[in-house]
Protein backbone atom coordinates (compact mmCIF):
# COMPACT_ATOMS: atom_id res chain seq x y z
CA UNK A 1 0.00 0.00 0.00
CA UNK A 2 1.01 3.77 -1.09
CA UNK A 3 -0.28 6.57 1.12
CA UNK A 4 0.30 9.85 0.52
CA UNK A 5 -1.54 12.76 2.35
CA UNK A 6 -2.85 15.80 0.23
CA UNK A 7 -2.26 18.76 1.80
CA UNK A 8 -2.76 21.78 -0.74
CA UNK A 9 -6.68 20.83 -1.30
CA UNK A 10 -8.41 24.34 -1.28
CA UNK A 11 -7.43 25.10 -5.19
CA UNK A 12 -10.64 25.79 -7.53
CA UNK A 13 -12.91 25.14 -4.53
CA UNK A 14 -16.65 27.42 -5.70
CA UNK A 15 -17.09 30.45 -3.84
CA UNK A 16 -20.16 28.56 -1.73
CA UNK A 17 -17.93 26.09 -0.05
CA UNK A 18 -15.71 29.04 1.14
CA UNK A 19 -18.71 30.69 2.70
CA UNK A 20 -19.50 27.72 4.67
CA UNK A 21 -15.60 27.70 5.72
CA UNK A 22 -16.22 31.25 7.40
CA UNK A 23 -19.35 29.81 9.05
CA UNK A 24 -16.96 27.90 11.10
CA UNK A 25 -15.93 30.87 12.78
CA UNK A 26 -18.77 32.11 14.52
CA UNK A 27 -19.60 31.85 17.62
CA UNK A 28 -20.70 28.68 18.81
CA UNK A 29 -19.45 26.43 15.94
CA UNK A 30 -15.80 24.77 15.33
CA UNK A 31 -12.98 26.38 14.27
CA UNK A 32 -11.33 25.38 10.66
CA UNK A 33 -8.70 23.67 12.57
CA UNK A 34 -10.95 21.87 14.85
CA UNK A 35 -13.10 21.11 12.28
CA UNK A 36 -10.54 19.90 9.53
CA UNK A 37 -10.11 16.14 8.22
CA UNK A 38 -7.55 14.32 6.71
CA UNK A 39 -7.81 13.79 2.74
CA UNK A 40 -4.83 11.55 1.50
CA UNK A 41 -4.35 9.68 -1.84
CA UNK A 42 -4.53 5.53 -1.48
CA UNK A 43 -3.29 2.82 -3.83
CA UNK A 44 -3.41 -0.68 -3.05
CA UNK A 45 -3.72 -4.09 -5.23
CA UNK A 46 -6.74 -4.90 -7.04
CA UNK A 47 -7.16 -8.86 -7.50
CA UNK A 48 -9.77 -8.01 -10.18
CA UNK A 49 -8.17 -6.21 -12.21
CA UNK A 50 -4.73 -7.96 -11.48
CA UNK A 51 -3.08 -4.10 -10.88
CA UNK A 52 -2.46 -1.30 -8.73
CA UNK A 53 -5.16 0.94 -8.78
CA UNK A 54 -5.48 4.49 -6.42
CA UNK A 55 -8.14 6.06 -4.54
CA UNK A 56 -8.55 8.90 -2.61
CA UNK A 57 -10.28 8.88 1.11
CA UNK A 58 -11.46 11.72 2.97
CA UNK A 59 -11.23 10.70 7.21
CA UNK A 60 -13.23 13.44 9.26
CA UNK A 61 -11.64 15.16 11.96
CA UNK A 62 -11.13 13.20 15.40
CA UNK A 63 -10.43 10.06 13.27
CA UNK A 64 -8.70 7.26 15.52
CA UNK A 65 -8.44 4.47 13.80
CA UNK A 66 -7.68 2.29 17.58
CA UNK A 67 -10.58 4.34 18.82
CA UNK A 68 -13.81 2.50 19.45
CA UNK A 69 -15.93 4.86 17.15
CA UNK A 70 -16.82 3.10 13.65
CA UNK A 71 -17.43 5.66 10.58
CA UNK A 72 -20.06 4.94 8.26
CA UNK A 73 -18.71 5.16 4.56
CA UNK A 74 -19.74 6.83 1.23
CA UNK A 75 -18.40 5.89 -1.74
CA UNK A 76 -18.47 8.74 -4.38
CA UNK A 77 -17.61 7.79 -7.76
CA UNK A 78 -16.69 10.48 -10.09
CA UNK A 79 -17.80 11.75 -13.87
CA UNK A 80 -16.39 10.64 -17.29
CA UNK A 81 -12.76 12.47 -18.30
CA UNK A 82 -12.58 13.05 -14.24
CA UNK A 83 -10.95 12.05 -11.81
CA UNK A 84 -11.56 11.66 -7.69
CA UNK A 85 -9.04 14.79 -7.49
CA UNK A 86 -11.51 17.22 -9.71
CA UNK A 87 -14.15 16.33 -6.82
CA UNK A 88 -11.82 15.40 -3.60
CA UNK A 89 -10.52 19.14 -2.34
CA UNK A 90 -14.13 20.87 -2.79
CA UNK A 91 -16.11 18.01 -1.27
CA UNK A 92 -13.79 17.44 1.59
CA UNK A 93 -13.74 21.11 2.11
CA UNK A 94 -17.47 21.04 2.36
CA UNK A 95 -17.41 18.16 4.55
CA UNK A 96 -15.17 19.73 7.13
CA UNK A 97 -17.84 22.32 7.16
CA UNK A 98 -21.22 19.84 7.76
CA UNK A 99 -19.74 18.07 10.42
CA UNK A 100 -17.59 21.33 12.11
CA UNK A 101 -21.05 22.50 12.62
CA UNK A 102 -22.85 19.18 13.52
CA UNK A 103 -25.02 19.29 10.79
CA UNK A 104 -23.75 15.79 9.72
CA UNK A 105 -22.13 13.31 11.98
CA UNK A 106 -18.36 12.29 10.91
CA UNK A 107 -17.77 9.98 8.18
CA UNK A 108 -15.41 8.61 5.50
CA UNK A 109 -15.45 9.27 2.28
CA UNK A 110 -13.66 6.89 -0.39
CA UNK A 111 -13.26 8.17 -4.27
CA UNK A 112 -12.46 5.43 -6.63
CA UNK A 113 -10.56 5.92 -9.68
CA UNK A 114 -13.05 5.06 -12.19
CA UNK A 115 -10.68 5.92 -15.21
CA UNK A 116 -10.52 2.97 -18.01
CA UNK A 117 -7.72 2.76 -21.06
CA UNK A 118 -8.26 3.31 -24.19
CA UNK A 119 -11.14 5.81 -23.73
CA UNK A 120 -12.40 8.40 -20.99
CA UNK A 121 -14.32 6.05 -18.02
CA UNK A 122 -15.24 2.74 -17.51
CA UNK A 123 -18.82 3.61 -16.60
CA UNK A 124 -18.04 1.42 -13.38
CA UNK A 125 -18.79 -1.12 -15.32
CA UNK A 126 -17.27 -4.74 -16.06
CA UNK A 127 -16.22 -5.65 -19.85
CA UNK A 128 -13.70 -7.57 -21.65
CA UNK A 129 -12.40 -3.75 -22.47
CA UNK A 130 -12.06 -2.76 -19.30
CA UNK A 131 -11.61 -5.63 -17.15
CA UNK A 132 -13.89 -6.39 -14.11
CA UNK A 133 -14.58 -2.95 -12.66
CA UNK A 134 -17.21 -4.30 -10.83
CA UNK A 135 -15.36 -7.06 -8.62
CA UNK A 136 -12.28 -4.29 -8.41
CA UNK A 137 -14.92 -1.51 -6.82
CA UNK A 138 -17.65 -4.18 -5.23
CA UNK A 139 -14.85 -6.92 -3.57
CA UNK A 140 -11.75 -5.29 -3.81
CA UNK A 141 -11.75 -2.04 -2.78
CA UNK A 142 -15.02 -2.68 0.20
CA UNK A 143 -12.74 -4.87 1.46
CA UNK A 144 -9.73 -3.08 1.47
CA UNK A 145 -11.34 -0.58 2.76
CA UNK A 146 -13.08 -2.42 5.64
CA UNK A 147 -9.69 -4.02 6.39
CA UNK A 148 -7.50 -0.77 6.93
CA UNK A 149 -9.96 2.00 8.34
CA UNK A 150 -12.43 1.92 11.51
CA UNK A 151 -15.69 1.63 9.22
CA UNK A 152 -19.45 -0.05 9.94
CA UNK A 153 -18.36 -2.95 8.22
CA UNK A 154 -21.93 -3.73 6.80
CA UNK A 155 -24.58 -2.61 4.25
CA UNK A 156 -25.73 -0.49 7.49
CA UNK A 157 -22.93 1.84 7.07
CA UNK A 158 -22.85 1.84 3.46
CA UNK A 159 -23.68 4.07 0.49
CA UNK A 160 -22.68 4.90 -3.04
CA UNK A 161 -22.83 8.62 -4.34
CA UNK A 162 -21.70 9.73 -7.89
CA UNK A 163 -22.08 12.54 -10.60
CA UNK A 164 -22.62 12.19 -13.87
CA UNK A 165 -20.93 8.74 -15.19
CA UNK A 166 -20.71 8.16 -11.40
CA UNK A 167 -24.16 8.94 -10.82
CA UNK A 168 -24.91 5.97 -13.74
CA UNK A 169 -22.28 3.46 -11.44
CA UNK A 170 -23.55 4.36 -8.35
CA UNK A 171 -27.08 3.56 -8.66
CA UNK A 172 -25.97 0.38 -11.04
CA UNK A 173 -24.34 -1.27 -8.28
CA UNK A 174 -26.09 -0.32 -5.56
CA UNK A 175 -29.03 -1.80 -7.49
CA UNK A 176 -26.91 -4.99 -8.12
CA UNK A 177 -25.41 -5.45 -4.66
CA UNK A 178 -28.45 -4.26 -2.05
CA UNK A 179 -26.12 -6.50 0.29
CA UNK A 180 -23.31 -4.39 0.51
CA UNK A 181 -24.70 -0.90 0.06
CA UNK A 182 -28.34 0.27 2.06
CA UNK A 183 -28.69 3.42 0.01
CA UNK A 184 -27.62 4.98 -3.75
CA UNK A 185 -27.52 8.97 -4.91
CA UNK A 186 -27.06 10.12 -8.57
CA UNK A 187 -26.44 13.34 -9.52
CA UNK A 188 -26.96 13.99 -13.22
CA UNK A 189 -26.99 10.44 -14.25
CA UNK A 190 -27.61 8.91 -17.43
CA UNK A 191 -29.94 6.37 -15.70
CA UNK A 192 -32.30 5.41 -18.11
CA UNK A 193 -30.26 3.42 -21.36
CA UNK A 194 -33.47 3.32 -23.38
CA UNK A 195 -32.94 7.18 -23.95
CA UNK A 196 -29.64 6.61 -25.69
CA UNK A 197 -30.65 7.36 -28.85
CA UNK A 198 -32.12 11.18 -28.07
CA UNK A 199 -27.98 11.58 -27.90
CA UNK A 200 -26.98 10.30 -31.34
CA UNK A 201 -27.74 13.61 -32.81
CA UNK A 202 -25.54 15.15 -31.19
CA UNK A 203 -22.74 12.59 -31.87
CA UNK A 204 -23.44 12.94 -35.49
CA UNK A 205 -23.02 16.87 -35.47
CA UNK A 206 -19.54 16.49 -34.74
CA UNK A 207 -18.96 15.01 -37.75
CA UNK A 208 -19.49 15.77 -41.56
CA UNK A 209 -21.78 13.84 -43.69
CA UNK A 210 -22.15 10.02 -43.99
CA UNK A 211 -20.32 8.32 -44.48
CA UNK A 212 -19.61 8.62 -40.78
CA UNK A 213 -15.59 7.35 -39.76
CA UNK A 214 -16.40 7.72 -36.04
CA UNK A 215 -13.29 8.69 -33.96
CA UNK A 216 -13.39 8.91 -29.49
CA UNK A 217 -11.28 12.32 -30.60
CA UNK A 218 -13.86 14.13 -32.64
CA UNK A 219 -15.82 15.51 -29.68
CA UNK A 220 -17.14 15.15 -26.19
CA UNK A 221 -20.10 13.00 -27.23
CA UNK A 222 -17.86 10.49 -29.62
CA UNK A 223 -15.91 10.48 -26.36
CA UNK A 224 -19.20 9.52 -24.28
CA UNK A 225 -20.25 6.99 -26.74
CA UNK A 226 -16.82 5.06 -27.52
CA UNK A 227 -16.62 4.97 -23.51
CA UNK A 228 -20.44 3.43 -23.17
CA UNK A 229 -19.31 1.00 -26.00
CA UNK A 230 -16.52 -0.24 -23.88
CA UNK A 231 -18.47 -0.97 -21.05
CA UNK A 232 -21.65 -2.47 -22.93
CA UNK A 233 -20.61 -3.66 -26.14
CA UNK A 234 -16.94 -4.31 -26.65
CA UNK A 235 -16.08 -5.94 -29.82
CA UNK A 236 -15.27 -9.67 -29.83
CA UNK A 237 -11.26 -10.38 -30.44
CA UNK A 238 -9.77 -9.71 -33.66
CA UNK A 239 -12.56 -7.10 -35.01
CA UNK A 240 -11.43 -4.16 -36.44
CA UNK A 241 -12.75 -2.18 -34.29
CA UNK A 242 -12.22 -2.07 -30.19
CA UNK A 243 -16.13 -1.64 -29.60
CA UNK A 244 -19.54 -1.77 -31.48
CA UNK A 245 -21.49 1.53 -31.44
CA UNK A 246 -25.40 1.98 -31.83
CA UNK A 247 -25.03 3.56 -35.01
CA UNK A 248 -23.82 2.71 -38.45
CA UNK A 249 -21.81 4.14 -40.60
CA UNK A 250 -25.02 6.41 -42.33
CA UNK A 251 -25.81 7.40 -38.51
CA UNK A 252 -28.86 5.17 -38.36
CA UNK A 253 -29.40 3.47 -34.88
CA UNK A 254 -28.10 -0.29 -34.64
CA UNK A 255 -31.13 -2.01 -32.69
CA UNK A 256 -28.66 -4.92 -31.56
CA UNK A 257 -26.59 -3.22 -30.31
CA UNK A 258 -28.66 -0.33 -28.64
CA UNK A 259 -30.82 -3.92 -26.98
CA UNK A 260 -27.13 -4.94 -25.43
CA UNK A 261 -26.55 -1.13 -23.79
CA UNK A 262 -30.20 -2.10 -22.29
CA UNK A 263 -28.72 -5.21 -20.77
CA UNK A 264 -26.80 -2.56 -18.12
CA UNK A 265 -29.26 -0.35 -17.56
CA UNK A 266 -30.29 0.55 -13.78
CA UNK A 267 -34.06 0.25 -15.39
CA UNK A 268 -33.31 -3.58 -15.35
CA UNK A 269 -31.77 -3.77 -12.22
CA UNK A 270 -34.79 -2.05 -10.53
CA UNK A 271 -36.76 -4.57 -11.56
CA UNK A 272 -34.48 -6.99 -10.45
CA UNK A 273 -34.30 -5.48 -7.04
CA UNK A 274 -38.22 -4.82 -6.51
CA UNK A 275 -38.86 -8.83 -7.71
CA UNK A 276 -36.54 -9.87 -4.39
CA UNK A 277 -38.25 -7.09 -2.02
CA UNK A 278 -34.83 -6.08 -0.84
CA UNK A 279 -34.75 -2.41 1.20
CA UNK A 280 -32.40 0.20 -0.97
CA UNK A 281 -32.86 3.83 -0.52
CA UNK A 282 -32.45 6.01 -3.73
CA UNK A 283 -32.37 9.70 -4.18
CA UNK A 284 -31.46 11.18 -8.11
CA UNK A 285 -31.59 14.66 -9.52
CA UNK A 286 -30.91 16.54 -12.66
CA UNK A 287 -30.86 20.10 -13.67
CA UNK A 288 -33.47 20.95 -15.75
CA UNK A 289 -31.19 22.76 -18.52
CA UNK A 290 -28.43 19.69 -18.40
CA UNK A 291 -26.46 20.51 -21.67
CA UNK A 292 -25.88 16.78 -22.04
CA UNK A 293 -29.49 16.46 -22.50
CA UNK A 294 -29.80 13.90 -19.54
CA UNK A 295 -32.60 15.64 -17.58
CA UNK A 296 -35.27 13.48 -19.95
CA UNK A 297 -33.07 10.37 -19.13
CA UNK A 298 -33.77 11.38 -15.25
CA UNK A 299 -37.51 11.95 -15.55
CA UNK A 300 -38.05 7.93 -17.48
CA UNK A 301 -36.02 6.87 -14.81
CA UNK A 302 -38.47 7.86 -12.53
CA UNK A 303 -41.18 7.14 -14.17
CA UNK A 304 -39.82 3.40 -14.60
CA UNK A 305 -39.73 3.65 -10.67
CA UNK A 306 -42.87 4.08 -10.01
CA UNK A 307 -44.03 1.65 -12.87
CA UNK A 308 -41.86 -0.88 -11.11
CA UNK A 309 -42.89 0.21 -7.81
CA UNK A 310 -39.67 0.66 -6.19
CA UNK A 311 -39.76 3.98 -3.58
CA UNK A 312 -37.32 6.66 -4.33
CA UNK A 313 -36.55 10.59 -4.15
CA UNK A 314 -36.58 12.55 -7.43
CA UNK A 315 -35.42 16.24 -7.56
CA UNK A 316 -34.96 18.60 -9.96
CA UNK A 317 -33.68 22.13 -10.01
CA UNK A 318 -32.79 24.68 -11.91
CA UNK A 319 -29.14 23.85 -13.69
CA UNK A 320 -27.23 22.12 -16.04
CA UNK A 321 -24.67 18.94 -15.53
CA UNK A 322 -22.10 20.42 -13.38
CA UNK A 323 -22.46 23.63 -12.39
CA UNK A 324 -24.65 22.99 -8.78
CA UNK A 325 -22.64 19.50 -8.40
CA UNK A 326 -21.07 20.66 -5.19
CA UNK A 327 -23.99 22.32 -3.77
CA UNK A 328 -25.90 19.07 -4.33
CA UNK A 329 -23.30 16.99 -3.06
CA UNK A 330 -23.38 18.58 -0.13
CA UNK A 331 -27.43 18.58 0.28
CA UNK A 332 -27.47 14.49 -0.44
CA UNK A 333 -24.49 13.91 1.90
CA UNK A 334 -27.38 15.06 4.38
CA UNK A 335 -29.76 13.33 2.68
CA UNK A 336 -27.27 10.20 3.45
CA UNK A 337 -26.54 11.21 7.25
CA UNK A 338 -29.98 10.56 7.61
CA UNK A 339 -30.15 7.12 6.28
CA UNK A 340 -27.52 5.79 8.27
CA UNK A 341 -29.08 7.09 11.41
CA UNK A 342 -31.99 4.78 10.70
CA UNK A 343 -31.85 1.11 11.00
CA UNK A 344 -32.36 -0.66 7.79
CA UNK A 345 -36.22 -2.63 7.45
CA UNK A 346 -37.37 -4.40 5.65
CA UNK A 347 -39.58 -3.22 2.40
CA UNK A 348 -42.75 -5.33 3.50
CA UNK A 349 -41.96 -4.32 7.68
CA UNK A 350 -45.57 -2.34 9.10
CA UNK A 351 -44.68 -0.92 12.08
CA UNK A 352 -46.88 0.54 14.24
CA UNK A 353 -45.42 3.68 17.06
CA UNK A 354 -47.18 3.69 20.60
CA UNK A 355 -48.33 7.10 21.37
CA UNK A 356 -45.63 8.53 24.47
CA UNK A 357 -44.84 11.34 26.09
CA UNK A 358 -42.34 13.25 24.11
CA UNK A 359 -39.15 13.09 26.32
CA UNK A 360 -37.47 16.44 26.03
CA UNK A 361 -37.56 19.97 24.63
CA UNK A 362 -34.96 19.93 21.41
CA UNK A 363 -34.85 21.86 18.33
CA UNK A 364 -33.29 19.41 15.60
CA UNK A 365 -31.38 19.34 12.26
CA UNK A 366 -32.90 21.19 9.34
CA UNK A 367 -33.89 19.45 6.34
CA UNK A 368 -32.38 20.09 3.79
CA UNK A 369 -29.26 21.75 4.99
CA UNK A 370 -27.49 23.40 3.03
CA UNK A 371 -30.64 24.48 1.34
CA UNK A 372 -31.60 25.93 -1.58
CA UNK A 373 -34.75 28.02 -1.17
CA UNK A 374 -36.96 26.10 1.19
CA UNK A 375 -36.36 23.91 4.17
CA UNK A 376 -38.25 22.17 7.00
CA UNK A 377 -36.83 22.94 10.77
CA UNK A 378 -38.40 20.38 13.39
CA UNK A 379 -38.21 20.65 17.03
CA UNK A 380 -40.03 18.71 20.06
CA UNK A 381 -42.47 20.19 23.20
CA UNK A 382 -42.70 18.10 26.31
CA UNK A 383 -45.34 20.16 26.93
CA UNK A 384 -48.07 22.42 25.64
CA UNK A 385 -46.34 26.07 25.79
CA UNK A 386 -45.94 29.34 23.99
CA UNK A 387 -43.38 28.97 21.58
CA UNK A 388 -41.03 31.42 19.24
CA UNK A 389 -39.29 30.47 16.75
CA UNK A 390 -37.00 32.68 15.05
CA UNK A 391 -34.41 33.39 12.26
CA UNK A 392 -31.79 35.43 12.45
CA UNK A 393 -28.81 36.65 10.00
CA UNK A 394 -24.81 36.51 11.22
CA UNK A 395 -25.30 39.87 11.85
CA UNK A 396 -27.91 39.41 14.72
CA UNK A 397 -30.75 40.94 12.46
CA UNK A 398 -33.88 38.99 12.87
CA UNK A 399 -35.07 38.03 8.98
CA UNK A 400 -38.36 35.96 9.97
CA UNK A 401 -40.42 35.19 12.81
CA UNK A 402 -41.62 31.50 11.70
CA UNK A 403 -43.87 30.82 15.24
CA UNK A 404 -45.07 33.12 17.83
CA UNK A 405 -48.35 31.05 19.60
CA UNK A 406 -48.80 27.98 21.93
CA UNK A 407 -48.20 24.60 20.38
CA UNK A 408 -49.12 21.59 22.20
CA UNK A 409 -46.75 18.86 23.27
CA UNK A 410 -45.38 16.68 20.57
CA UNK A 411 -42.85 16.88 17.42
CA UNK A 412 -43.84 19.87 15.06
CA UNK A 413 -42.11 20.85 11.90
CA UNK A 414 -42.12 24.27 10.21
CA UNK A 415 -41.05 24.88 7.17
CA UNK A 416 -39.21 28.15 5.78
CA UNK A 417 -38.92 29.58 2.56
CA UNK A 418 -36.18 31.84 2.54
CA UNK A 419 -37.78 34.28 0.34
CA UNK A 420 -35.07 37.38 -1.08
CA UNK A 421 -32.64 36.28 0.84
CA UNK A 422 -29.21 35.83 -0.61
CA UNK A 423 -26.57 32.79 0.42
CA UNK A 424 -24.70 32.73 3.61
CA UNK A 425 -24.88 31.60 7.07
CA UNK A 426 -28.45 32.31 9.21
CA UNK A 427 -29.91 30.46 12.67
CA UNK A 428 -32.66 29.61 13.67
CA UNK A 429 -33.87 29.94 17.27
CA UNK A 430 -36.31 27.70 19.48
CA UNK A 431 -37.65 29.90 22.66
CA UNK A 432 -40.22 27.91 24.99
CA UNK A 433 -40.90 29.71 28.19
CA UNK A 434 -37.15 29.50 29.46
CA UNK A 435 -35.74 27.08 27.35
CA UNK A 436 -33.67 28.27 24.37
CA UNK A 437 -31.58 26.49 21.64
CA UNK A 438 -29.97 27.49 18.36
CA UNK A 439 -28.83 25.81 14.94
CA UNK A 440 -27.34 27.08 12.13
CA UNK A 441 -29.12 27.47 8.62
CA UNK A 442 -26.92 26.95 5.33
CA UNK A 443 -28.76 28.86 2.61
CA UNK A 444 -27.29 28.33 -1.20
CA UNK A 445 -28.28 30.34 -4.23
Amino acid sequence: MVMRIVRQRYVGVPIAVFLLTWALLLPGTATPVQAQGTLAEVSFYSSALDQERSFSIYLPAGYDPEGATRYPVVYFLHGLGASPQTYSGALSLGLDVLIGMRTISPVIVVLPDGGAAPYAGSFYTSSALYGDIEGYLTEDLVRYVDAHYATIDSRQGRALIGHSMGGFGAMRLALRHPELFRAAVSHSGPLDLAQAPTVMPALLAEYGAPPYEYTPTAGFFSLAVFSMAGAFTPAAPGAASLVELPVDSQGRLVPEVLARWNEHSPVRFARELAARGVALELLFDCGTEDELGLYPWNVAFADSLTEIGLPFAFESYAGGHSDKIMQRLLLSMQWLDGRFATPIEPVTAVTTAAAVQPAAFRLEPNHPNPFNAETAIPFTLQRAQAVRLEVYSVLGHRVAVLVDEELPAGRHTVPWRAAGLGTGVYFVRLEADAQVETRPLLLLR
